[in-house]
């Protein structure tokens, strides 16, 4: 199925400025719709009333299952090392362990892949168009946005660091 792209121009026929239309009978042409805003972005040629829903509900559920799936990964891994108390565990007294913050942190990292098969499958746009209006990722302005935060980020972590913001950070006995 070969998608359609949504920014292609309108032919003259479907814009009803072709001759013998009211338009092209009037002698001027159809005017063009106004560029889309980022919110807007997904009402383009290929809109359908139904496809926010159908890509909403995609998404949220395929996130749903990537979450199953790696905590149950997880738990599947403690109970083949041997440590199956560790599910009465969670159960009991639920602590983040190692092992637990990188599952959920792995359901998390999914929901790019996710939302760029939401953004491909539902609306035919490219995945580029997730992240900006221009479809692609633009790693100019990400660089300027690096350039100013990366330090501020640097003097926070020395002021928390000096400051004794830390105090509750330690390696808790039950991850030993």
């Amino acid at each position: 199925m070969a998608a359609v792209d949504p920014f292609a121009p309108v032919p003259a026929s479907a814009r009803g400025d072709a001759p013998g239309s009211a338009a092209g009978a009037a002698g001027g042409a159809a005017p063009r719709p106004p560029a889309l805003s980022y919110p807007q972005l997904l009402r383009g040629r290929t809109y359908r009333p139904w496809k926010p829903l159908l890509g909403l509900l995609l998404v949220v559920g395929l996130l749903v299952v990537a979450a199953i799936v790696s905590l149950l990964t997880y738990f599947l891994v403690q109970v083949l090392s041997g440590n199956a108390g560790a599910l009465d565990h969670m159960v009991d007294n639920p602590v983040m362990t190692p092992g637990l913050f990188l599952a959920t942190n792995i359901s998390l990292a999914l929901a790019i892949p996710v939302g760029w098969l939401g953004i491909r499958a539902v609306h035919g746009y490219p995945i580029g168009f997730l992240s900006s209006v221009v479809g692609r990722f633009r790693w100019a302005w990400f660089g300027r946005c690096l350039l100013v935060l990366a330090p501020l980020w640097v003097v926070y972590l020395a002021v928390a660091s000096l400051g004794g913001g830390t105090e509750g950070l330690g390696v808790a006995r039950s991850t030993g």
